[in-house]
């Protein structure tokens, strides 16, 4: 059966989409990442918006003020989030959440009703998006105490339900933002943390040929090592730095984050045509899957600062049509 659906312009949908708390009653379906709007669906009134349009808009209202040029309002990723929350206590009233459910939704929350409920994996999936996005704006705005105590809800909440993966994953981070602001002691301390107390089982790295590897894809020795090398960059102990992260590129071979950080060591160490030179490799093992944005952002500038022989703009020039040609239109 073949559906007709009749797209709203971009300013009809960003008037559906103006506020969280201002929305009428709407619909949106089950899969996360298809976008639908449409005036009427199988005799239902409003309009089949998904989770993903929601979540990208309540990050750019915490992330700009209506003239877009300062910081806005994070209520909205906030008020999400709870909606969420509350729909996983309704699917099970024992489920452990992020943020408290205490009573029935705020009134501004009931008219945003899903077409179908999702399942109890799909609700974590998106409670965790959005705690993501909660934490980068924290992030991006220069507040890194509320990004710190948000982390800190999360680890309680990954403790509780005995994920010692996703625990550590969220010390880690919390590690990174005290190396950022020049508490490394603080930051070493939960490092060792996470090598004692949050180990999980996984002897190999998750090498798989289709994805992009990231933290979550390393075993717990590698993800401590990585972590660890962090700390001897901040030590500015680049040859350790190196060495633990060259460990952690070999053994996940398509890990960017491992890349980046041997490509920026190098720089450190003054060796310029050696980190440009590594990257170059790193994308030539599959450029559908290695050209990321941060991939791309650190090429990029390892050319710029390689000026001088006029060669820079036809390397970036190269990678854009790399791009055009192994990634998608986003």
């Amino acid at each position: 059966m073949q559906a007709h659906l009749h797209l709203g312009q971009p300013a009809s949908v960003k008037d559906h989409l103006n506020e969280l708390s201002g929305l009428s009653i709407h619909t949106y379906e089950n899969y996360a990442d298809y976008e639908w709007v449409t005036p009427k669906y199988d005799g239902k009134s409003g309009s089949l918006i998904p989770f993903s349009m929601f979540l990208i808009q309540a990050y750019i209202s915490a992330t700009f003020d209506k003239k877009g040029d300062s910081k806005g309002s994070i209520e909205q990723l906030y008020s999400l989030l709870m909606l969420i929350c509350h729909m996983i206590k309704e699917k099970d009233e024992n489920a452990e959440t992020l943020l408290p459910v205490t009573g029935e939704l705020p009134d501004n929350l009931k008219k945003i009703k899903p077409y179908e409920t999702p399942n109890l994996e799909q609700l974590f999936i998106r409670q965790e998006r959005v705690a993501y996005f909660i934490i980068n704006v924290h992030l991006k705005v220069g507040d890194n105490l509320l990004a710190l105590q948000f982390l800190e809800r999360m680890s309680a909440y990954y403790e509780k339900r005995e994920s010692a993966k996703k625990t550590a994953i969220m010390y880690g981070i919390m590690a990174r933002i005290y190396m950022q602001v020049g508490m490394v002691e603080a930051a070493e301390e939960i490092i060792e943390r996470i090598e004692k107390e949050f180990v999980y089982e996984m002897e190999e790295e998750n090498n798989d040929d289709d994805e992009i590897a990231t933290e979550e894809s390393l075993s717990h020795t590698n993800y401590v090592r990585l972590l660890k090398g962090y700390i001897q960059f901040c030590y500015q102990d680049y040859e350790k730095a190196y060495e633990s992260f060259q460990v952690v590129l070999k053994a996940s071979p398509l890990n960017y984050i491992a890349a980046c950080n041997c490509a920026i060591v190098l720089l450190y160490q003054q060796k310029l045509q050696e980190a440009i030179n590594l990257l170059e490799d790193f994308i030539r093992i599959d450029p559908g899957l290695t050209l990321n944005e941060t991939v791309i952002y650190n090429i990029c500038k390892l050319y710029s600062l390689q000026s001088g022989n006029g060669h820079d703009m036809l390397k970036k020039r190269t990678i854009q049509l790399m791009v055009q040609q192994y990634t998608g239109e986003d």
